[in-house]
């Protein structure tokens, strides 16, 4: 059964979901989302290729909250050859 609804309800809906999406808080929402997905990315790469991560290297990226150094980080992976190569490069 197809739901129809009025146009204008639709373009108001469509404007506030706009508005929303231009939020601060959507944004640090979205933000999060993405850092964390990039960390367990790293993680499951990381692993496939230096084995399962010491709980200090797991924390340690877990702890990364910066989205282009977990990119860096994930770009690395294939130029080093452990965990603590890659990680190197991260500032004490």
């Amino acid at each position: 059964m197809a739901l129809r609804c009025d146009r204008g309800l639709i373009e108001h809906l469509l404007r506030r979901v706009q508005d929303m999406e231009e939020s601060v808080t959507y944004q640090a929402i979205v933000e999060k989302g993405q850092i964390e997905e990039r960390q367990e990315v790293l993680l499951q790469f990381g692993s496939g290729k230096f084995g399962a991560p010491e709980h200090m290297v797991s924390m340690a990226i877990q702890g990364i909250r910066d989205l282009s150094r977990l990119r860096q980080l994930s770009d690395r992976v294939h130029d080093v050859s452990s965990w603590t190569e890659l990680l190197a490069a991260l500032p004490r």
